[in-house]
């Protein structure tokens, strides 16, 4: 089971340690080589062998088997017509030994064609081990069949490198974005998003999910209650 904490430590894991020792030959040193006393801090980034030139963004982070692996939003959005066309391209997949040098994959799940719900901007993917199999999830539009907004869905696999079958191919399971999915002791699973409601007022909530049926089990419920959104989007 992969929870989104353990996602957050292990990116600053990479960044605390990976950066203290960049300027030494071997990336992560043994503990006994490590000055506890040394009180300054060096910081250097970004991570980037491996890695489109340009970035990647929204990163989440985990091990499987005897790889690291890193999926995320394939290149910022907003800023012109080649970003758009990159994160358009699916869900990318990088593997690493080390946290420091990663390759490319290939993208475990493809822009389909534009008579789909999940055709642009595939923002801010996961990938789940829940069960014995793997699932991606993705945020996308589709502005010309009426999905303006983020919606999200989630394709399955067996493998962690595929091949993943879409499971919400018709529809999305709803309107937002940032989609989540976790594992609770009992092996009930729930999915977690966040959606902006047409008076600006963010919403936060999650419902339980039958993963095989790609359908909610009861209503969504609100998670944490938040406050208006009062800014201007230039």
């Amino acid at each position: 089971m992969l929870r989104t904490c353990s996602s957050v430590f292990l990116m600053v894991l990479l960044l605390a340690v990976g950066n203290v020792f960049a300027q030494k030959k071997n990336i992560f040193p043994d503990a006994g080589n490590l000055n506890l006393s040394q009180k300054t801090f060096v910081y250097q980034n970004p991570v980037s062998i491996g890695i489109y030139e340009r970035g990647l963004r929204d990163c989440q982070i985990f091990r499987d088997g005897e790889w690291w692996y890193m999926t995320g939003t394939g290149y910022a959005q907003g800023l012109g017509s080649e970003q758009t066309r990159l994160a358009d391209m699916g869900v990318p997949l990088y593997k690493s030994k080390n946290l420091a040098e990663w390759q490319f994959v290939k993208n475990i799940v493809n822009r389909p064609a534009a008579d789909k719900w999940y055709y642009e901007r595939f923002w801010a993917p996961e990938v789940h081990r829940i069960g014995g199999k793997y699932y991606a999830t993705f945020n996308c539009r589709n502005e010309q069949l009426g999905y303006s907004w983020q919606h999200f869905g989630y394709a399955v696999s067996d493998h962690i490198e595929g091949p993943y079958k879409v499971v919400t191919e018709d529809k999305p399971l709803a309107r937002g974005n940032d989609v989540t999915l976790f594992e609770d002791d009992d092996k009930r699973v729930y999915t977690f998003w966040h959606n902006v409601l047409d008076d600006g007022t963010f919403w936060l909530g999650g419902a339980e999910i039958d993963l095989n049926k790609g359908e909610f089990i009861g209503k969504p419920f609100e998670a944490i209650k938040t406050g208006r959104v009062e800014y201007e989007k230039d």
